[in-house]
């Protein structure tokens, strides 16, 4: 029976490791990203899979595919929650054409943390990442993880849009999700907000984010 608890730990371990370290089976295999009928959840393609290649790689990335090809699913939710994983400490911005789109993404990745997302299994990986008491940040437009060991003024993950300030914040990682869109592209003064934003989202990026 010792064994037999050593041996499944070992295996918890080795599985722990592997989730950290290649993005596609932390997807499927923590955030349930499966194929599912009753759920109505699509598997994961080929194409997909070349993605989950191309995140493991991550530097400073564009990936642009159709509506409807599960990309802000997989890549905004997936990618942060994958982030944190790997550093509690990490300090994320979700940016995109509305704070009320940013936000949207950010319920996302509170389901799997609380146990609420249909076939995600993230509450039973990593328990208590809920609500940090001593921050008390946790609603919709940022959180603060409980794992969370280092005290610096910036959410684990931050919200905001186009009309959104964050002047004197910094952040680890920074992903625009529909930042360009049909509502902020139709006369040059939209589109020349849209390009101060992000040149001013890239002075918040700390050196090696």
């Amino acid at each position: 029976m010792i064994i037999d608890n050593l041996q499944e730990k070992l295996q918890r371990i080795k599985e722990h490791q592997l989730a950290m370290k290649d993005f596609g089976y932390f997807a499927r295999e923590v955030l349930g990203f499966t194929k599912n009928e009753d759920l109505k959840m699509l598997d994961l393609t080929p194409d997909h899979d070349e993605l989950c290649e191309f995140i493991n790689k991550r530097t400073n990335q564009l990936i642009l595919m159709p509506r409807g090809t599960f990309k802000s699913w997989l890549v905004t939710v997936g990618v942060t929650l994958w982030e944190m994983v790997k550093d509690p400490n990490i300090r994320i911005l979700i940016y995109s054409d509305s704070a009320t789109k940013a936000t949207g993404f950010l319920v996302g990745i509170k389901s799997h943390i609380e146990g609420m997302a249909p076939n995600s299994k993230f509450a039973e990986w990593y328990p208590g990442w809920g609500s940090d008491a001593k921050s008390g940040k946790w609603n919709e437009n940022e959180i603060i993880i409980s794992k969370r060991d280092y005290d610096v003024i910036e959410p684990t993950v931050d919200t905001g849009g186009i009309e959104s300030t964050k002047v004197g914040k910094h952040y680890d990682l920074i992903i625009f999700d529909d930042f360009v869109s049909d509502q902020n592209v139709t006369t040059k003064a939209e589109m020349d907000k849209v390009h101060d934003c992000y040149k001013k989202a890239l002075s918040l990026l700390m050196p090696k984010g």
